[in-house]
Formats: structure tokens, C-alpha cells, sequence
């Protein structure tokens, strides 16, 4: 709707008050939602009937009736006109201004002429097209606020964008004040950051309206005219705020108002949104506690943990862990739901810690339902229970790898399992495997081999059992995948993972700094979960060395033919030159640069070459871990480094220099 203002000020200005109208109230908020016109004795048609928010326009010429006029211009008031509009024909000039200026004086309503000359008819249709135009316009921009706020509540967007949309529709300062105590709050209060110093002296009208007392308010402060609105339904509100150095028009005052409403529709979806991002976040948190558990050997409390987040899964004997690798710069999260939807309630699914491309997926199923873990695999192993996730790595550039069946307690085991079988799956067209890998090394040397690693592990024994458990899962994580990984893996800083690994190395009297010295103390852990080859006819066996000590662990190694042929096996890909290169690597304790150094080439070439090695043997060995180890042994077994690398605790041996 029109104001006075809209007609008598700004650059739009088709009317002005009459004569300056000295005394007269120019109320530049009244309404004008209507035009009527009088006739000559400056009466409307339809007696007595109410013309609220009216401008009388009276025709050119016309004085109004003699004596009359204040009388005449009270019943118009009486009426609801809320002004009147002299028309002025060509002449331009008004019959006896000033009595008609008294007049207007002393009934309290204000009287218009226009700007320039025109008759009432014209008058009449100038005052109509504005009219037509502010109710088009208040129209669009209830569209363009109604649209603006569909599309936040759709994307799940701030009110932000809305603010800024009201603002510059008003041309004013907009806030929205938080429910928090404002600058009326008693003294003492701390100012918080919702608190604006447009409000200032006011706070008092701010707190009734945040409390709920009052659900709008309205204040004019020397040139400051402020709009408050309660958002929300439930108090404290937020409040929303709106100053303006002009009156307040009703269509502004209505988008103001309607503004206030969206706010308190879109703060509910945006908070619930925001409490299921917070419940996501802490149940993925719960799942990676789960994870962690299972992997420093915490079965039972993993148990307890996932019962009432994945019942059934854990209670199981064991199961499948399966690691699912997602496309370069892929959204790891929409992957995890597209997981927990191939596999339903039946299985566990975590966004892992150590890698942010991977996300493994934890599967029920007993262990005897595969093919022993360590034994030689049958041909074209099932899938079993990760069967569903073939759907899932069908999208490009996602590939999964899945270990066998294993205890739970064995989880570590299980997830390096799938973490190698990763390799093997970005070769093959369905993209999904299960860790194969050949029979290990410990699977390969003689039972006395079991009695070696005891012998290594005993002091390990002393050690209160909890200590225990958690020093060895770390320490093996560590082994297999470096300080780092494994420090993300089980939940602890780089730092502790370190500290673990170097205080079991101590134990079994090993130097975690030397490469060769980790590979004996991982090997020593393998030997306690494999089972044995059949001895060979002169292999050592249980009774151990001669005078009932355990055996030494170089004899074992060099006499063992299954353990060397595979070493020759996992070698054949290799030429001379890159074995050589190797054997000075493992030398060098894994240090590309000393390696470079000593076969006098640059490091990134020395590099380079290792990755190639690396990507024919299916070992990732610039990387700490289990790859640089079995490097090792196949040098070691194949005569490519000496046997005296080899470090031996058990035996006495006296340390390589």
C-alpha cells in the first residue's frame, strides 16, 4: 500500500502539502489503500459509509461549501480519509488557500495539491498507477523473499542470503539478535556478539520480545525507526531486527513480518539437520572406537560397544574385514552409505582413520566357513559375506579387498589381509578380491621355528596382560604399516605408537631403528598364528639345539627348501641389477638417500627404481612396513644379502655392527 511518503516525497513526488501546511500533522506513514473522489461540496458518495485509508480527491476550482469547510473536511476524517488531494486544473492555483489551509489546520487532516497542475480525473489516475505500482512491487518481493526462502529450506541452507535479500528490499540495517541475554538483561550481564549497537538504550523492548512477553515491537529514535519480530516458536527467540533512517511503509513492514516467519520455518529444519550432522559425526566416532578396539585385540569391549549400533555383528565368532577404496577426490561418505545399503544391518561400516580414501567394512561370518588363514587357498576363493560390495566397486575408479574369515581377536590380521588384497584388485576387471598372497614365510619353516619365536617373544610374558595385549596389537600394526598408519588406525598420536613399538623391540632385545631387527620381531609374531609345515627328513625340530636350548633362527631359515624356492618365486620378476639395488636398500635400513649415496646415483632415481621393484613384486616398498620385510627374507633365503643381517636374540648372537 501507498503512504504520504510515497506520494509527497523522494524522486517520485506527485503531490505536496498545501501552502506548506505550517501546523498541519504531515504524518508521512498514513496509508492511502483507496481513491475516492468528492464532488464539489467535498463530499463522498455513499453516505456514511466507512472509507478507510482513503485519498478524497476534490475537483478543480472547488472551495468547498462557505463556513463549512472545517466541518466538511471532519466528516471526511470521520469517514476514515486519511487525506485530501485538491485537483488544480490548468490554472495550477488553489481558491483561498489559506482558508482551506485553516481549515485543514483545524480538523487534523491533511490536504495535497499536486505537484503540477492537473485536473481531479488525472489526478485521480496519477495517484492509482502509484498505487497499482507499490502493490505490484510489495507483490514481487514477497515472491522473490517466498522463492529465496524455498530454496534454502530445499538445500538446507543459513538464513544468511534471506537477510541480505531483505535488506536491500528495504533499504535497511538487518540483524538477526540471537536468543542469548541482550543489553537490557540486569546489571552484570556480559554484551554478547548478538547484542547490536543500533539497539542501544533499547534493550529493555529487545528482552520482552525474546522472552515472549510481545511478538513484535516497533521504535523511532531520532532518525532510527526499528522493527522487531519474534522468530521461532519457542522462547528465548531470536530476534529479527530492521532500522531504517525513513518510516516504516506498510508493505515493508509486512515483508519485515513475513521475513520473520520464514526465519522461524527455516531455523527448525536447519537445526535438525544440524542435530543429525551431530548424531552422524558421533556415530561414525563410535564405529572408528569399535574398529580401534578390534585392533589392539579389545573384543569384548568392541562387543559391548557395537551391540546396540550393529546388533548381531560382533557376536559372531568372527568374520571378514573388507576394505573399500573410493575414486580419487570421491565423497568417502556417500560411499560408506552406499556400503551400509549393499550389506544392510549385517555388517559394520567405518570411514577409517588411517587412510581418507578407504572405508572397511567389518562382516560377520565364522571363521571356519573359509579356507584356513596361512594354508594354501583354493583356487577363486568366495566372496562370502562381501559379496554385496561387487555392487558397490562397480562405480569407476573404486576397488575393495577382502581378507578370509578370522577370529575377531585376529582383526589386525584380518584387515592387513584385505589391505594387500587391495593390490590384486585394481589388476582384475571385477575390482573385488580376496587376499590370496601365497603361502607366508612362517607358514613355510619347520614347527621348531614356533619354538624360536616363543623364546624371542617370553619377556613379553611379564608384562601385566592388558599392558600386554595393547603393546603387541600397536606394535604389529606398526610392523605392517609404520608408526603413522598405525598411530591413526588404533586411535593414539604418532608419538605413543612409538613409544609402544620401541618399548616391545627392547623387550625382545631388538633395535627398532635397524629394518632387518623389525622384520625378525614381526616374523616372530607370524609364527605363533601359522601352522606349521611338515618337516623335511634332517629338518630341526621340537627338541631344538643340542643340550635342550631352542633353535637358532638362521639355521632354520637356510634349511628350509619350501621357504627358498618361494623366495626364488617372489624374486623371478627382478633382474640382477634391481636385486642389487635392493639388498643395498635393505642394507641401508630402508634410507633411500644412504642408498643413493652408496651405488653413487641421485635419490630420485634410486626412487624411482624402487617403485618400479616395488609395483613388479606387488609390494609398496617406499612405504614403511610388511613389504620392505618380505623383500628381506627372499634376499636373505636366496643368498642376495648374508644370513649375518639377521639379528638373533634368542641364539646370542652378538649385534651386526
Amino acid at each position: 500500500m501507498l503512504t504520504l511518503y510515497d506520494l509527497t516525497g523522494g524522486a517520485g513526488q506527485i503531490l505536496r502539502h498545501l501552502g506548506g501546511a505550517a501546523g498541519v500533522r504531515q504524518d508521512a506513514a498514513r496509508v492511502i489503500g483507496r481513491v475516492e473522489p468528492c464532488d464539489d461540496r467535498w463530499r463522498l458518495a455513499g453516505a456514511g459509509a466507512r472509507m478507510r485509508e482513503a485519498l478524497a480527491v476534490v475537483p478543480a476550482g472547488s472551495a468547498g461549501p462557505p463556513g463549512e469547510l472545517t466541518a466538511a473536511l471532519r466528516k471526511l476524517a470521520g469517514r476514515g480519509v486519511a487525506a485530501v488531494a485538491l485537483a488544480t486544473g490548468d490554472g495550477g492555483a488553489v481558491p483561498e488557500e489559506e482558508r482551506v489551509a485553516a481549515a485543514a489546520h483545524a480538523a487534523g487532516l491533511p490536504v495535497l495539491v499536486p505537484v503540477s497542475p492537473c485536473g481531479a480525473a488525472e489526478l485521480q489516475a496519477l495517484v492509482l498507477r502509484r498505487l497499482a505500482g507499490v502493490l505490484r512491487e510489495g507483490v514481487e518481493q514477497r515472491d522473490r523473499l517466498l522463492r529465496l526462502s524455498a530454496r534454502l529450506e530445499r538445500q538446507g541452507e543459513d538464513p544468511g542470503r534471506l537477510l541480505r535479500l531483505l535488506a536491500d528490499e528495504c533499504g535497511a540495517r538487518v540483524r538477526l539478535i540471537g536468543p542469548g541475554p541482550g543489553p537490557g538483561s540486569g546489571p552484570g550481564t556480559r554484551k554478547r556478539e548478538e547484542e547490536w549497537e543500533e539497539l542501544d538504550g533499547h534493550g529493555r523492548l529487545l528482552d520482552r520480545v525474546r522472552d515472549g512477553r510481545a511478538h513484535a515491537a516497533a521504535l523511532t529514535a531520532g532518525e532510527r525507526h526499528v522493527l522487531l519480530h519474534a522468530t521461532g516458536a519457542e522462547a528465548p527467540h531470536p530476534v529479527l531486527a530492521a532500522v531504517r533512517s525513513e518510516p516504516w511503509p506498510p508493505r515493508l513492514r509486512d515483508l519485515v513480518a513475513l521475513s520473520a516467519g520464514q526465519l522461524g520455518l527455516l531455523r527448525h529444519p536447519l537445526e535438525r539437520r544440524a542435530a543429525g550432522r551431530r548424531l552422524r559425526r558421533t556415530e561414525m566416532a563410535l564405529r572408528v572406537s569399535i574398529l580401534q578396539y578390534l585392533m589392539v585385540g579389545g573384543v569384548a569391549a568392541a562387543v559391548r560397544a557395537a551391540e546396540p549400533l550393529a546388533p548381531g555383528v560382533l557376536t559372531a565368532d568372527g568374520g571378514r574385514l573388507a576394505v573399500v577404496e573410493c575414486a580419487a577426490a570421491e565423497d568417502r561418505a556417500g560411499v560408506a552409505r552406499e556400503c551400509e545399503e549393499a550389506v544392510g544391518k549385517r555388517a559394520l561400516v567405518v570411514l577409517c582413520p588411517a587412510d581418507d580414501r578407504h572405508v572397511i567394512v567389518v562382516l560377520p561370518e565364522p571363521s571356519g566357513a573359509g579356507p584356513e588363514s596361512g594354508a594354501d587357498p583354493d583356487p577363486g576363493p568366495e566372496l562370502g559375506s562381501a559379496a554385496p560390495l561387487a555392487f558397490v566397486v562397480r562405480a569407476p575408479g573404486r576397488v575393495a579387498g577382502v581378507s578370509g574369515p578370522e577370529p575377531w581377536s585376529r582383526a589386525a590380521r584380518a584387515y592387513e589381509s584385505a589391505f594387500r588384497a587391495l593390490a590384486t584388485a585394481r589388476q582384475t576387471p571385477e575390482r573385488i578380491t580376496v587376499h590370496t598372497g601365497g603361502t607366508p614365510l612362517a607358514a613355510l619353516l619347520p614347527a621348531a621355528a614356533g619354538q624360536w619365536a616363543r623364546a624371542l617373544l617370553e619377556p613379553l610374558e611379564r608384562l601385566p596382560a592388558e599392558q600386554r595385549d595393547q603393546l603387541v596389537h600397536t606394535t604389529r600394526l606398526a610392523l605392517g604399516y609404520g608408526t603413522a598408519f598405525a598411530a591413526r588406525l588404533v586411535g593414539v598420536d604418532r608419538t605413543t605408537a612409538g613409544k609402544r613399538l620401541s618399548l616391545v623391540m627392547r623387550q625382545a632385545g631388538l633395535d627398532r631403528g635397524r629394518l632387518a631387527d623389525r622384520a625378525v620381531l614381526e616374523l616372530a609374531f607370524r609364527l605363533g598364528e601359522h601352522p606349521r609345515a611338515p618337516e623335511e627328513p634332517g629338518e630341526p625340530g621340537e627338541p631344538g639345539e643340542p643340550g635342550g636350548g631352542p633353535p637358532r633362527l638362521r639355521p632354520l631359515l637356510l634349511g628350509s627348501g619350501p621357504a627358498r624356492q618361494q623366495a626364488e618365486r617372489f624374486l623371478e620378476p627382478l633382474d640382477t641389477a634391481t636385486r642389487d639395488l635392493l639388498a643395498a636398500w635393505i642394507a641401508a635400513d630402508g634410507a633411500v638417500g644412504r642408498t643413493a649415496a652408496g651405488l653413487g646415483m641421485h635419490r630420485n632415481s634410486c626412487s624411482q627404481r624402487l617403485d618400479r621393484a616395488g609395483a613388479a613384486l606387488g609390494r609398496p616398498l617406499t612405504q614403511p612396513g610388511a613389504g620392505c620385510h618380505d623383500v628381506l627374507w627372499a634376499l636373505v633365503l636366496t643368498g642376495g644379502l648374508p644370513v649375518e643381517i639377521l639379528h638373533d636374540p634368542v641364539a646370542g648372537d652378538p649385534r651386526p655392527g
